[in-house]
């Protein structure tokens, strides 16, 4: 048993109950970072530690390699990564993180951008890890948003990137 105090009243109230009241509220922010149906893209392309690739959607669940060419990637990995970069959300979204505390900016950062259909590119870079975290930005977004290593290993796996 607890007792809760609402105002001047107080009520005593089941540890079971209480424990509804003793949260965080809700995140109602949208943690979504991209969200692009293959067919709005004309390319995207892939830079970690001096490597570039692009690809471009090629079917359903499908891309092709366009550069570098005759480069031996395993093409059912790379459509997996690439069909992966284009529906990212974050665990978290971090406000008032500048660029240099994210670490987005840093040579061995993961940087994507998505060549759209008749729009400007979106560019989304992810800092190395540090403190256990991943830490993401959009160049056209004030905002840092936080993935998992499992997330960073799915984008990655494909181009063989070490990250």
């Amino acid at each position: 048993q607890r007792y809760l105090r609402a105002g001047v009243r107080t009520y005593l109230v089941s540890a079971t109950r209480f424990e509804t009241f003793d949260r965080r509220p809700p995140d109602m922010r949208d943690r979504t970072i991209v969200f692009y149906d293959p067919r709005e893209l004309t390319a995207v392309e892939v830079e970690q530690g001096g490597k570039r690739f692009v690809v471009q959607p090629a079917g359903d669940r499908r891309w092709a390699l366009v550069e570098p060419r005759g480069y031996g990637l395993d093409a059912q990995g790379m459509s997996f990564s690439a069909t992966a970069m284009t529906k990212m959300r974050a665990a978290e979204v971090r406000d008032g993180v500048d660029r240099a505390a994210a670490g987005v900016d840093h040579p061995d950062a993961l940087v994507l951008t998505f060549q759209r259909i008749e729009a400007q590119p979106v560019t989304v870079r992810i800092a190395p890890q540090r403190d256990g975290l991943y830490r993401v930005r959009r160049d056209d977004r004030d905002r840092t948003y936080v993935i998992r290593e499992t997330q960073v290993r799915s984008l990655t796996r494909g181009f063989g990137l070490e990250f």
